[in-house]
């Protein structure tokens, strides 16, 4: 094969792991030296954010559920919150840091055994 273009970002660049077939079918088949693939780069950035209406109806919201005090299911619901990424739009004015490079991938050279280091 001489040239792979695939559409394997998820959400949160590796969510869906669809990458590891990519690197599996780039090592079978793609022409050596020569083939290209496209996207050939992923880059990951990441940066501190701050939402307060999001913290408001999503955690402060158990202190006073119609007049009920529901603090003591707190660290339930903050776990069931941040155990799974979530998808929504995020305002610029909400960013508390510059964002950084958290890793690059080059589509040529990763191997399975580099994603599985990512996960960890």
């Amino acid at each position: 094969v001489d040239i792979i273009v695939s559409e394997w970002m998820g959400f949160f660049l590796l969510f869906e792991d669809m990458l590891p077939d990519v690197i599996t079918f780039r090592d079978k088949y793609l022409t050596q030296n020569n083939g290209l693939i496209m996207p050939s780069e992923a880059r990951f950035w990441g940066a501190l954010y701050n939402d307060d209406h999001w913290h408001q109806s999503r955690i402060k919201y158990w202190q006073d559920v119609y007049g009920f005090d529901y603090t003591p299911i707190l660290e339930k619901v903050k776990s069931e919150q941040f155990e799974n990424p979530e998808r929504m739009h995020l305002r610029s004015n909400g960013l508390i840091s510059t964002p950084s490079e958290l890793f690059k991938l080059n589509l040529y050279t990763t191997s399975i055994e580099d994603l599985r280091e990512i996960q960890t």
